[in-house]
């Protein structure tokens, strides 16, 4: 099994404070490359559970640019980056459940663990969605 994923979020703040005006945007994106096993039990066909182990990379980066200006004066700006890959390990599992011949729905969730500086990061995802079915 393979899983590959992305996420991005961009922020943007302004303010004026008196005769300071100041703006700042962040870019953040994080991109996930795992493989490993997935097992799943058919006693039921109805009902399909299953539990997964992935392993993989995890590349993380952020991009902030600010500015500002004080009224009288020239302006100031800067922009900096920052991006990093780190190994990450992923367990989780839900189930199947058929709702006719061609389709059904699946539930899952799973556990992140990001072996990154400082004890790493966690993080929890719960999955939901619709799943045509073979005959």
């Amino acid at each position: 099994m393979f899983e590959a994923g992305g996420n991005y979020k961009s922020i943007s703040e302004s303010a004026t404070f008196g005769g300071i005006a100041a703006s700042a945007s962040v870019d953040l994106r994080v991109h996930e490359f795992m493989g490993g096993v997935r097992y799943s039990s058919r006693a039921n066909p109805t009902v399909v559970p299953f539990g997964q182990f992935l392993i993989g990379a995890i590349n993380g980066s952020a991009k902030v640019t600010a500015s500002g200006s004080v009224t009288g004066s020239p302006g100031f700006s800067f922009s900096g980056e920052a991006s990093g890959t780190d190994i990450a390990l992923q367990a989780g599992g839900g189930m199947q459940l058929r709702l006719t011949d061609t389709f059904g729905i699946r539930v899952g969730a799973d556990y992140l663990h990001i072996l990154a500086d400082e004890g790493g990061v966690n993080a929890f995802r719960f999955a939901a969605g619709v799943v045509a079915l073979a005959r």
